[in-house]
């Protein structure tokens, strides 16, 4: 969880590019893996008390090492 910035271009720009990536993994990318990584199941990100703050939640089938791992080397570069 972290908090926004604040300033409207930065929300807006924040929620069309999440609007963005949620549609390209349930349209395009739609393979049942998220990048590179088969063990992640679920990936959300979500706002919270107005758009003021964000959450990010996942699901991830494995050790806490290698969802460190994964996530820092895999899907770290997006």
């Amino acid at each position: 969880m972290g908090s926004m910035k604040p300033g409207l271009f930065r929300r807006w720009t924040t929620s069309f590019l999440l609007r963005a990536v949620n549609y390209t993994t349930r349209h395009i990318y739609d393979r049942g893996h998220l990048s590179r990584v088969p063990t992640i199941h679920f990936a959300r990100w979500v706002f919270l008390d107005d758009k003021k703050r964000l959450f990010f939640a996942s699901n991830y089938d494995g050790s806490l090492d290698s969802y460190m791992d994964d996530f820092i080397n895999k899907v770290g570069w997006g």
